[in-house]
């Protein structure tokens, strides 16, 4: 059985969105699932753990830091954890 970690449940997505980490270019990026405190993205390249990214849906933007990346097939599996809300 698979130890969950998030306190919040995943919602399974699908859905294109675009990615960027330190002024890079923005790579697409499929929806694999999310939450209120992250989100699951399949991306064509690898990002390394600790990176600071952005996440953009055309509507909403959000940053974050990679927690984990993973090789599945031609493609790379990591897991966001977004920046908690700071006060307006």
């Amino acid at each position: 059985m698979k130890y969950e970690r998030r306190s919040e449940e995943r919602i399974r997505s699908k859905g294109q969105v675009t990615v960027m980490a330190g002024g890079q270019d923005r790579l697409a990026a499929e929806v694999y699932d999310i939450s209120q405190s992250g989100i699951s993205l399949l991306v064509e390249r690898a990002f390394d753990p600790g990176t600071r990214v952005q996440v953009d849906t055309g509507h909403l933007a959000a940053e974050g830091v990679v927690v984990h990346c993973t090789a599945q097939g031609n493609q790379h599996h990591i897991g966001i954890v977004f920046d908690p809300p700071t006060a307006a």
